[in-house]
């Protein structure tokens, strides 16, 4: 997956730099985007099937991509819609400013197993400043192994910044059935990947009370401290 989405926005980012000018008038609306998406150079770019049903909007502003789906041996993505709104006038202020990114019906399956040894992290530095104001991601489908049992999420939320220093994660939400986890902090990739997040678990199966279970993690991918600590109907803490 992480292969796929980062042969993706190094191609869009291309086509972006590459484009400019006169086909401004071609991106501005949906006929001319999804004559463009189309495009074998484009599709090229994507080492893999992409395909996408329809096509709303345009690029400059508000764009919807309906039957969105790739695959590649590996891997297999479907999304049902997918909706951004962004500013593109802040790009001359060097950021990358999206206002709203929604994305429901997601399915991931991973076909084969990656059998590549994980050795350095890799080094990731925005080309400039990324403003995330609001994503949600719902209905959301996970296989990451042939033959497991796929695992559902009801939603995600995300708002976040990204420049040179890091990420700052205003908000990280997660649900999932009688449990959700809210996050925020900030993490650095680069290096041994440092950071630094403030979690909370809250779980209430049927018929029993709330437990909430709080968290501090530290340090970096090497060498991570946690801290717990549980409220509501049980008292918990650890630390290490």
């Amino acid at each position: 997956m992480s292969r796929f989405l980062r042969r993706l926005f190094l191609g869009l980012l291309l086509l972006l730099l590459t484009l400019g000018g006169a086909t401004g008038l071609l991106l501005g609306n949906a006929t001319g985007l999804n004559w463009l998406l189309q495009q074998p150079a484009l599709l090229a770019l994507v080492p893999g099937e992409l395909r996408i049903d329809r096509v709303e909007g345009g690029l400059f502003g508000e764009l919807r991509l309906y039957g969105l789906s790739y695959q590649d041996p590996s891997e297999r993505l479907e999304i049902s819609e997918l909706y951004l709104q962004w500013r593109p006038q802040a790009l001359w202020q060097g950021l990358l400013q999206i206002t709203a990114l929604e994305i429901s019906g997601v399915h991931y399956a991973v076909l084969v197993e990656d059998d590549e040894p994980i050795t350095d992290l890799p080094e990731m530095r925005p080309p400039l400043e990324i403003l995330l104001e609001r994503a949600r991601v719902r209905e959301v489908t996970l296989i990451t192994s042939p033959g497991d049992t796929p695992l559902a999420l009801q939603q995600l939320l995300l708002e976040a910044r990204w420049n040179v220093s890091g990420i700052s994660v205003e908000r990280l939400s997660v649900t999932r059935q009688e449990t959700a986890l809210e996050a925020s902090g900030r993490l650095t990739p680069v290096g041994t990947y440092p950071l630094a997040m403030e979690t909370e678990l809250r779980y209430q199966p049927e018929g029993l009370p709330l437990m909430k279970l709080q968290g501090r993690l530290s340090g970096d991918l090497e060498r991570l401290e946690v801290a717990l600590g549980a409220d509501g109907a049980y008292g918990a803490r650890l630390e290490g």
